[in-house]
């Protein structure tokens, strides 16, 4: 019965001014169930519903957020945390006896976010949201995109809107489709960045035009700091960090064709498209993801997720394996598309650009690669997911962007091919192997390419050895 009552009550709003109530709830239910007393300002039958149903903090959220706005929702669940309320926190052995789910799903259980591997959280969390409904959880993204970039400080207000009372859904079009690279990365970023409108700016940059991203850098910078090995380097201190700190972070890979953006329309040979591209790699102690979509023709994110789920989180040395193939694409700085290349990035991207049309055997490559990192948990993911605007109940449009994906024609134009100046090809004006820069840190070059410099012999002999030798017979070719 008191269950009936507290249901009752909790499907109107809460008036949090008031301690007492007109039904028999007391402070003596919350002691039968293990709790010495009320939270300040939580109301009486809210207490008794978390304490009688041992609700996680996640339930908890859900519930309260429906009716009150993210302010009270985060200082109501702080109280209940400080107040060890939520289920499998501390409290007398006769709560956790009775109340405490001994094996909670990470998806749900949302009290032990220190606990939880944020990047399992991230994979699982997202997975179900596209599974749930790929339109509106895609309006609701964009809505956020929106805000994020115009909004000039707080986030937590976002919550309470619905997601058509920021951007109607067919204002959206074709702007934001699910097997577009861009948005899959411009959504995963909104997700691993601290829940403030800066952070996430900073973030979002590398895959945002209207906010100075999606540049090739100058022609000085170019030659100067371009250096195709970047993301093993990244990658490896990832690990360690993983192995050494039980961190996470997400990767956000870019890359670039310098000669399509550098050259547009000019050279006398044509091929019909890029290989451009952009991604999300997650370390975590559980081991590695890698979000992605490809299009057109290719597969959005969920496919991508529902297709790799089995075989994810791959193990550290898997991770490496991708690694060291996608450097088979960055190491031809000034080179040709091959059929080992055309492998790599089938491997890699899960696309064979030679079979799509994309690319042809013998087109220009000439790739550039940007790496940041972004270090996250499970608690970040959840507050950032928290800041999604409501779900438009109207909404019920099945999203055909995969089937799109499937069935569009090669759309790309036609883009240059050879017209490289050979400004292009970059001298490494950085220790090769150590990364030491300034003029007395590199005192020599490799005498066969030309192209890298190192500070001592030692660091060129261990670089010969771990991986110039397979670079520099592909640079001399």
């Amino acid at each position: 019965r008191s269950l009936l009552v507290v249901d009752i009550l909790l499907l109107q709003p809460l008036d949090h001014s008031k301690k007492s109530i007109p039904f028999s709830f007391n402070m003596d239910l919350l002691k039968k169930f293990g709790f010495d007393g009320l939270p300040d300002e939580i109301p009486l039958p809210l207490a008794i519903t978390i304490a009688i149903n041992g609700y996680s903090e996640g339930e908890a959220r859900s519930m309260i957020s429906e009716n009150y706005d993210a302010q009270i929702t985060e200082r109501w669940i702080q109280a209940f945390t400080k107040a060890n309320y939520f289920r499998s926190r501390s409290t007398t052995s006769d709560h956790n006896d009775d109340n405490t789910d001994s094996n909670p799903s990470e998806e749900e259980s949302y009290d032990n976010d220190k606990d939880i591997d944020g990047g399992h959280f991230l994979w699982q969390k997202l997975k179900k949201e596209l599974e749930s409904n790929e339109n509106d959880f895609k309006h609701r993204v964009y809505a956020l995109d929106i805000v994020t970039k115009s909004l000039p400080e707080d986030m937590f207000n976002i919550g309470n809107l619905q997601a058509k009372e920021i951007v109607p859904f067919d204002k959206i079009g074709d702007n934001c489709p699910w097997n577009g690279c861009k948005f899959a990365s411009n959504t995963l970023l909104l997700f691993v960045s601290p829940p403030n409108a800066d952070s996430k700016r900073n973030a979002l940059r590398p895959v945002s035009r209207s906010l100075g991203g999606c540049i090739i850098p100058s022609q000085k910078n170019l030659s100067a700091t371009r250096w195709p090995y970047v993301l093993k380097q990244i990658y490896e201190q990832t690990v360690l960090d993983v192995e050494t700190k039980q961190k996470c972070t997400a990767l956000h890979i870019s890359l670039s064709d310098v000669e399509i953006m550098r050259n547009p329309g000019k050279g006398f040979k044509c091929r019909p498209g890029t290989f451009a591209h952009t991604c999300i790699i997650t370390v975590s102690p559980k081991g590695v993801y890698l979000y992605q979509s490809y299009g057109p023709r290719g597969y959005t994110l969920l496919q991508n997720m529902q297709n790799q789920n089995e075989i994810y989180p791959l193990s550290f040395d898997n991770g490496m394996e991708w690694v060291d193939r996608f450097q088979h694409i960055t190491g031809e700085l000034g080179g040709k598309w091959t059929k080992e290349v055309n492998d790599a990035y089938d491997f890699c991207f899960g696309v064979n650009l030679i079979q799509f049309g994309n690319m042809k055997l013998g087109s220009q490559l000439d790739a550039h690669v940007e790496v940041y990192a972004h270090d996250f948990d499970a608690d970040m993911v959840r507050k950032n997911f928290s800041l999604l605007p409501l779900q438009d109940p109207v909404q019920n449009v099945a999203c055909t962007d995969g089937i799109k994906a499937k069935l569009s024609d090669n759309i790309y134009k036609v883009s240059p091919d050879g017209g490289v100046p050979s400004y292009y090809y970059p001298s490494i004006l950085s220790c090769g192997y150590c990364g030491a820069a300034g003029g007395n840190a590199v005192k020599s070059v490799c005498s066969a390419c030309k192209r890298v410099h190192y500070c001592s012999k030692t660091c060129q002999v261990k670089d010969w050895k771990l991986r110039h030798k397979i670079a520099c017979k592909r640079w001399k070719k």
